[in-house]
């Protein structure tokens, strides 16, 4: 139990993310020029997702090209229900980077988007207020009585 809170400490106030993400298997195929990535996310269909494409290379473990001119079912919206489909325009440099080779595949990733504050905001609002509280406590503190005030006499006695 001695170990619970310092390690709830490092987990809540850790400088790194924890979001859930998604790699989905996707389809592709060239017509007219472009490329139609086809791609789906098993999820609830309200959720927000944060989709992405990178072009790999079986042959090359390492390479890894984030396409350009991408339309369609791609960045933040909610694409988690049916097929969803991503456009690659390709422009004249980046079909002949790629005519050679058939070993190319895309990797299509879904990240949840989370709504609300990041917890910063928060700690951020607590050190704010916890040093103001500092601050009044120290400012405010114990003042010594005025000398100048007196009490007031007691009535005459009655006769």
């Amino acid at each position: 139990m001695k170990y619970f809170y310092p390690i709830l400490i490092l987990f809540l106030f850790s400088p790194f993310t924890l979001l859930a993400q998604e790699k989905i298997d996707a389809e592709f195929e060239m017509k007219d020029g472009k490329i139609y990535i086809n791609y789906s996310i098993k999820g609830i269909s309200s959720t927000k997702y944060k989709v992405a494409v990178l072009l790999r290379r079986e042959s090359e473990p390492t390479f890894k090209y984030e396409p350009t001119k991408l339309s369609g079912d791609i960045g933040e919206g909610f694409f988690a229900a049916g097929m969803k489909t991503i456009i690659w325009e390709l422009s004249s440099n980046e079909k002949m980077s790629f005519a050679s080779g058939d070993d190319f595949w895309f990797e299509v990733s879904a990240e949840e988007v989370k709504s609300g504050w990041p917890w910063y905001y928060y700690a951020g609002g607590a050190i704010v207020a916890g040093v103001g509280a500092v601050v009044a406590i120290l400012l405010g503190g114990n003042k010594a009585e005025d000398p100048a005030v007196t009490t007031l006499p007691l009535p005459p006695a009655r006769p």
